[in-house]
């Protein structure tokens, strides 16, 4: 699977006047290509300095359905336990043999498998042994802040404690998330708003090929 070699991003911040309370805040970012153009399931992230525990095991869930990973792209904090059900009336083999996490899940149908953990932040690709044209990508990363744009290429992060972030965006095709934008949250300040300008490699129309093995087609 071929990758762009490096990703751009230019940020601006602009401050709304809209009042926050001293112990929570809330982030607005937008994410653009470099033509203005807002892009559809980037992932936005903010990591504070100092560290939020986890007061309880996060889950999420990614299905198999028409042949698809549903969502096809998902962002996770360190830690949480991800569910792979099969909702299509055939087989699937789910794997990945990125360095955040590495895994073969043996042909099955339905729920038979039990959820993985992921435990080290970084993109984990994914893909199916039978079906070639699967692929999905997972972010995982070390906070509880963050999120995927809609179509009009915004999220909203909320709930920030007071104090300093690295925020950051990432979209399919690069090798990393953007570079950090240092940002305090001060009690009593307004909201702020970032935009994020990157430039990301191309999609791959096809799933990881993992070493030793090879797709199979037609099931």
């Amino acid at each position: 699977m071929r990758w762009a070699a490096t990703a751009w991003a230019a940020v601006s911040i602009a401050a709304s006047t809209m009042p926050i309370c001293a112990a929570a805040a809330t982030l607005r970012i937008r994410v653009l290509d470099l033509a203005g153009r807002p892009l559809k399931d980037a992932v936005v992230y903010a990591v504070p300095d100092s560290p939020v525990p986890s007061t309880k095991p996060r889950t999420a869930i990614i299905d198999q359905v028409h042949r698809q990973f549903a969502p096809q792209v998902n962002v996770v904090q360190v830690g949480t336990y991800v569910d792979f059900p099969n909702s299509d009336n055939i087989l699937h083999s789910v794997y990945s043999f990125s360095p955040a996490k590495t895994f073969v899940l043996r042909l099955y149908a339905g729920r038979t498998e039990p959820p993985i953990r992921f435990d080290k932040p970084g993109i984990v690709v994914m893909g199916c042994q039978i079906h070639d044209s699967m692929i999905a990508w997972l972010l995982v990363v070390n906070t509880p802040y963050f999120g995927k744009t809609g179509a009009d290429g915004s999220v909203v992060l909320r709930h920030l404690r007071v104090g300093h972030y690295r925020v950051h965006a990432w979209d399919v095709g690069m090798r990393k998330a953007s570079p950090p934008h240092n940002l305090p949250i001060v009690a009593g300040a307004p909201p702020r708003q970032i935009t994020f300008r990157l430039k990301a490699g191309r999609m791959p129309q096809h799933g990881p090929t993992m070493p030793g093995m090879s797709a199979h087609h037609g099931m």
